[in-house]
């Protein structure tokens, strides 16, 4: 391997992916931008609903096929392989965590607790798919303090979102960094094409969270810019002396793997599709073209990173 190993490739393909997340995030921004310059709403907002499609379909098929499903591998590597569950065991793990996570900010944002007996929707067997709405009572949220409730919940969404795109980010730019040049030209187009919508998909929960720091927003897009070359660099820099037979690494990745994969199909699934597409009230009353760019975008994103499975 040492051999045929192009350190100036590896190097090249850093850089790629910088600009490939860069535009995602960029992208973002910049139809936000033409809709305040006057440019077409209705083709802006088309463009908008697609690209959140194809943001979902990355987020939700990056947790299932890139990591919970290539979290078994590493389980095998590792001599854990009596038990084929253990990839969802740890996706479950995140998954819980993630929903303990949510409903703790969700609490935090309310004020105190009331009575069950004001509690209306508790003792309800039906529910509803839309957003949450608070019942009137004695006890019932000022507007402040909804507002307060839902920036919270918002801005946790968009730093666990960053988190686990982090992390899954520094692993795809470690495997890639190991790579020859024959699996490095299709590894390093999946990840550019995956990086850009991914992106797209962290920018718009960035400006949804309503952090009005343009330096934290800044922040958040440069380290999700620059965690994908600093795995590169890792595995330039241990190419030689990685021992990708060692259980101990192989374990943990694994563990990651699952892990971050509960995390991002929750996000994916709860936070991303349900309030951007199946549940807003926009697409429910919008001409059809809207919802069918929505969900034409998301089934694209969704084949798109299932085909790049077979290479990355």
């Amino acid at each position: 391997m040492d051999e045929d190993y192009n350190v100036n490739e590896q190097v090249g393909g850093l850089f790629a992916i910088i600009v490939a997340s860069g535009v995602g995030l960029l992208l973002s921004f910049a139809l936000g931008q033409a809709g305040r310059l006057g440019c077409s709403a209705g083709v802006i907002v088309g463009l908008v609903l697609l690209l959140k499609g194809i943001g979902c379909g990355v987020v939700v098929t990056t947790a299932t096929i890139h990591l919970i499903n290539e979290a078994g591998e590493y389980f095998e590597d590792a001599g854990w392989d009596s038990y084929e569950a253990w990839p969802f065991v740890f996706a479950l793990s995140g998954i819980y965590v993630s929903a303990v996570g949510d409903i703790l900010v969700r609490r935090r944002g309310l004020g105190g607790t009331a009575h069950v007996s004001e509690l209306k929707d508790l003792g309800k067997t039906a529910h509803s798919h839309g957003p949450a709405e608070s019942e009137p009572s004695s006890c019932e949220n000022s507007i402040e303090e909804v507002h307060s409730h839902s920036f919270k919940h918002s801005v946790y969404n968009a730093v666990i979102l960053e988190f686990n795109l982090l992390i899954h980010s520094i692993l795809i730019g470690f495997d890639l960094g190991l790579q020859d040049p024959q699996s490095w030209i299709p590894l390093v187009i999946a990840i550019c094409f995956h990086q850009l919508f991914e992106g797209f998909a962290l920018a718009e929960v960035i400006k949804d969270s309503g952090i009005e720091s343009k330096l934290k927003m800044v922040f958040m897009g440069f380290a999700f810019m620059l965690t994908t070359p600093i795995g590169v660099a890792i595995g330039i820099g241990t190419h030689k002396s990685f021992d990708g037979d060692n259980r101990s690494v192989s374990l943990l990745i694994g563990v990651l793997n699952g892990f971050c994969g509960g995390i991002l199909l929750y996000l994916g699934l709860v936070n991303l599709l349900m309030p951007w597409l199946v549940a807003s009230n926009g697409l429910h009353r919008a001409p059809m073209l809207y919802p069918f760019l929505a969900f034409f975008g998301l089934a694209f994103g969704m084949a798109a990173l299932a085909i790049i499975g077979i290479w990355a």
